[in-house]
């Protein structure tokens, strides 16, 4: 859910804990259509008499928000509903649900998720890389690249981690290759030595380099499936826009699809609408 705000409805200021007790109420009308004192006896171990009065309360700031079946001995969602602390967010009650976490609800939902691989990372390792940014010093690495049968070592100089969507990299400039690149962290073997100097990040020309990726319906789709894509990707006037790190473009470019440009719609429903993009993108340790 977005930043709370205050109810404009009450004079004296709410506190912290009645207000979320509040928000609860209102999220459950929202998400659930209705409310109980049950509900909230349960969910903040309240007393019965305090949650009457919280009822009682979000009544008075909202009396259109909810009614009261008698048979159902529950509040039922009114047809005039309005949010008075913020407007809910799919994304948060979406989120909520994955994680089985059924906060706005009396009645779960049936939700599964795609399960990715685990992608494994030695904390000592990651520890130390840590502790060399912070202390702005180079290490001694032990680096299992996939165009190489064996670990090599190398020395580099970290300074900033990133997150593809899929797997960690850890930022760094890499004194064999004289060039800063990515290092995955579940390939950083073993660490050696710490070695004083380092690399900034303000010397990262494509860390500090944004770009602007410009996104638009494939052209062969018909209108009213540009109109649908348009509407899932927030596009405005049929382009959507995404600043992003040049150094973390080419996994944006990945993730969407968007390496290369196919033919047919089917394969590839959106399309970059700016190009050509910066070159030489795909600078990392892999």
């Amino acid at each position: 859910m977005g930043a709370t705000t205050q109810p404009t409805k009450t004079e004296v200021p709410l506190k912290w804990e009645v207000q979320k007790r509040l928000e609860f109420i209102e999220l459950r009308l929202f998400w659930d259509g209705r409310v109980n004192r049950g509900s909230l006896v349960e969910q903040f171990g309240i007393s019965g008499v305090q949650a009457t009065a919280d009822l009682s309360k979000y009544i008075k700031m909202a009396p259109h928000n909810l009614c009261y079946d008698s048979k159902e001995k529950t509040y039922i969602a009114g047809n005039d509903f309005e949010p008075v602390f913020s407007q809910p967010e799919p994304e948060e009650f979406l989120s909520k649900i994955q994680q089985n976490s059924f906060y706005y609800l009396s009645n779960g939902l049936s939700v599964d998720t795609m399960q990715l691989p685990a992608r494994k990372i030695d904390v000592n390792i990651l520890r130390k890389i840590v502790f060399a940014i912070r202390e702005k010093v180079s290490l001694e690495v032990q680096y299992q690249s996939m165009s190489k049968p064996t670990p090599n070592w190398r020395l580099f100089s970290p300074h900033s981690f990133a997150f593809d969507g899929l797997r960690w990299h850890v930022r760094a400039f890499c004194f064999v290759d004289n060039i800063f690149k990515d290092f995955l962290l579940a390939r950083i073997v073993s660490i050696g030595q710490k070695r004083p100097g380092a690399m900034f990040m303000e010397d990262d020309h494509k860390w500090n380099s944004f770009v602007e990726i410009l996104l638009t319906p494939h052209p062969k789709l018909s209108e009213g499936q540009k109109a649908v894509i348009e509407t899932d990707y927030c596009m405005i006037n049929g382009v959507g826009r995404l600043k992003i790190r040049q150094a973390l473009l080419p996994y944006l470019l990945q993730r969407l699809n968007l390496v290369d440009e196919r033919e047919q719609p089917e394969e590839q429903q959106i399309v970059l609408k700016n190009k050509p993009l910066p070159q030489n993108l795909w600078v990392e340790g892999s």
